[in-house]
C-alpha cells in the first residue's frame, strides 16, 4: 500500500510513512501528500 496523499509506501498501519497521514484501508495514494499507499 502507498500514501494517497504523498505516495509513500506504508506499513501495516494506516498511516503514511512518509507524512504520517492516516490513512483508509485500501486507498492507494496518501490524501495528505499524494504518497502511493
Amino acid at each position: 500500500a502507498f500514501c494517497t496523499s504523498c505516495g509513500f509506501h506504508l506499513t501495516n498501519e494506516l498511516k503514511c510513512r512518509n507524512c504520517g497521514q492516516k490513512v483508509s484501508e485500501g486507498d492507494a495514494f496518501c490524501t495528505n501528500c499524494g504518497n502511493k499507499l
